[in-house]
C-alpha cells in the first residue's frame, strides 16, 4: 500500500521507517501464520508498509501502516471527528493482529482477541489533505490480556496528532469466557516487540 504524497519534500531529518519482523508464509489472497490462522494478505502487507515519518515519532512502535485523512472524515467544525481515530485504531490493531498471526475462527469458536477498553489522547487537530501513520505496539503481557498502545503521527504536521491505548483480552468465543493468550501468540509478540 503505497500512498502517493501531494504535499512538500520530506526534510533530510526522516527516514524510511519498515516494520517487517513478522513471520508468516504466503498465499495467493491469504496469509497463514506458524499456528494456522489466516488473514487477508493486503492486511499483512499494509501493516510492513514503508512510510517516511521522523524516527523519534514512531520510535517503540513495530506496526506502521500509513492512511490517508478523507475528506469525510472531518466533521461541522472542519476537523478530523473524534470517532475516526477509533476506527484508524482497529485498523492498526488488527494490522498488529495480522502480523502476529492471532485471529479467532469464529466459526468453529476459537480463541482470539476481543476489546476490553479503549481511550484516546488527542494531541493536535487535523484536516483534509493529510496523510498519518497509525502505529502500535504492546506492553504489559499478562496470562489473559495485554496492553496495546496507539500513536497517530500527521505527516503534514510533522508531529504527533494522538495516544491512544487498550486493553485487549484473549476470549474463548466458544465457551463464551476470558482464555489464557495463546503461547504461539506470545512469543509472537515478545518476537515483534524485539523483546
Amino acid at each position: 500500500m503505497r500512498i502517493a504524497s501531494t504535499h512538500a519534500p520530506r526534510a533530510a531529518s526522516h527516514r524510511r521507517v519498515a516494520s517487517d519482523r513478522g513471520r508468516v508464509t504466503s498465499t495467493a489472497s491469504a496469509v497463514t501464520s506458524p499456528w494456522g490462522t489466516r488473514c487477508p494478505s493486503w492486511l499483512v502487507r499494509a501493516a510492513r508498509s514503508v512510510t517516511l515519518v521522523s524516527d523519534d515519532l514512531l520510535a517503540g512502535f513495530p506496526v506502521t501502516l500509513p492512511w490517508p485523512v478523507a475528506w469525510g472524515d472531518m466533521d461541522a467544525l472542519g476537523h478530523v471527528n473524534n470517532t475516526t481515530y477509533f476506527r484508524w485504531f482497529e485498523s492498526v490493531r488488527i494490522g498488529y493482529f495480522a502480523r502476529i498471526g492471532w485471529a479467532a475462527d469464529l466459526s468453529s469458536g476459537g480463541v482470539g482477541p476481543i476489546l476490553a477498553q479503549t481511550s484516546c489522547t488527542y494531541r493536535a487537530p487535523l484536516a483534509f489533505p493529510d496523510e498519518v501513520v497509525l502505529a502500535a505496539r504492546v506492553e504489559d503481557v499478562r496470562e489473559d490480556r495485554f496492553t496495546m498502545r496507539y500513536r497517530v503521527v500527521s505527516e503534514r504536521l510533522g508531529r504527533v496528532a494522538a495516544d491512544g491505548e487498550a486493553r485487549v483480552v484473549s476470549f474463548d468465543y466458544g465457551a463464551g469466557t476470558k482464555a489464557a493468550l495463546p503461547e504461539g501468540v506470545r512469543a509472537a509478540i515478545a518476537d515483534l516487540e524485539g523483546g
